[in-house]
């Protein structure tokens, strides 16, 4: 886009205080057509006309000295005449100003549109080199200070002390169970169990949606066993939370057959294991059969305040505790039904 240049004191210049409006008109318009164009100041009597100027106008213009007719029309007819801006080049630019400037223009942005795709290419083969780079080998890993330095002293490393199992570890690194301890299958066999240790069946697994078949690959874990977040992050970058199959087990145990999909399950695990290291297990299980209570629109998000409006209603109404005489009797009574079922049972 190129300028029609008026200096702030051509309204009071000699040549301009003896010309009428209509005449100053055809010198503005036909100053910003000789830009826009890049005429070098020169404009056809047809141009003129093409602007709504006149002849009569030109020439009271080539009178007061701002236009001269071109040399070359002077003996030329009027219709036929071409007039030229007097002093063009000392206040406007010429056409080989602008085309120059305009190609110096776009062969910078060539030049930048150049450096941006190179810029863009390295930051994706850098993204992509990040990518390959091994799983064991991290900047942010922990180093073993006294390991390093036993080794630079050509001395090996003293054992670590015995600690807890990683709960991220595969299973088939977790010490066997002892014998107080109540046992839990392991491995591929436990994928086939449809029951828990204790002998209470496992509810179903929901049928698959479109998000295809579940990749579990862990046992199922009973439903009063703690819910455990199996991965942990640090105060800088704590890890998100993750559904595991202990936790969609814990779903499906607290709801039972009611029919819900396999994306809801998910859902539902993956709020539960949100929730798992900040309340007790029984909160987050009478939180699930609340949220099953609710109407239809209620969706696995909403799990988090179905929790708080459970936590409201206990401390609303709490129980109340049971006196030593009311504990005493119903003792008493069930001891009673034992015997009574016992001697049914000898007499039988």
């Amino acid at each position: 886009m190129t300028w029609f240049k008026v200096d702030d004191s051509f309204h009071d210049h000699p040549k301009v205080l003896n010309l009428d409006l209509a005449a100053v008109g055809l010198w503005t318009l036909a100053g910003s057509y000789c830009a826009r164009h890049l005429l070098d100041g020169v404009i056809s009597d047809r141009q003129i006309r093409a602007i709504g100027g006149t002849r009569r106008q030109a020439e009271k213009l080539v009178a007061a000295g701002l236009w001269s007719v071109h040399r070359d029309d002077a003996d030329a007819a009027p219709s036929a005449r071409r007039y030229v801006f007097n002093d063009w080049t000392d206040f406007q630019p010429t056409r080989a100003d602008v085309t120059t400037k305009r190609r110096e223009d776009a062969e910078r942005k060539r030049e930048a549109r150049a450096r941006r795709t190179q810029d863009n290419k390295r930051n994706r083969k850098d993204q992509q080199e990040w990518k390959n780079v091994r799983e064991d080998v991290q900047p942010d890993a922990p180093v073993d200070v006294h390991a390093e330095s036993s080794r630079a002293r050509g001395r090996a490393p003293a054992p670590a002390p015995a600690s807890r199992p990683d709960p991220t570890r595969p299973d088939r690194d977790l010490p066997p169970p002892s014998d107080d301890e109540p046992s839990v299958t392991r491995g591929p066999s436990a994928l086939s169990s449809s029951t828990f240790s204790d002998g209470t069946p496992i509810p179903p697994e929901p049928p698959a949606d479109h998000r295809g078949p579940a990749t579990d690959g862990t046992a199922a874990l009973a439903y009063d066993a703690e819910i455990i977040p199996l991965e942990t992050g640090t105060a800088a970058k704590p890890k998100p939370a993750r559904a595991e199959p202990v936790h969609r087990t814990f779903v499906r145990t607290i709801l039972g057959g009611a029919g819900y999909p396999r994306a809801t399950i998910d859902q539902l695990a993956t709020q539960v294991a949100k929730l798992s290291g900040k309340h007790p297990t029984d909160l987050i299980a009478d939180a699930l059969r609340e949220w099953d209570r609710r109407p239809a629109g209620t969706i696995p998000a909403h799990l988090p305040t179905v929790l708080g409006d459970v936590v409201k209603a206990r401390r609303a109404h709490p129980e109340a505790p049971k006196s030593k005489l009311r504990t005493l009797a119903e003792l008493t009574h069930q001891e009673r039904l034992a015997e009574q079922h016992t001697t049914r049972k000898a007499i039988e």
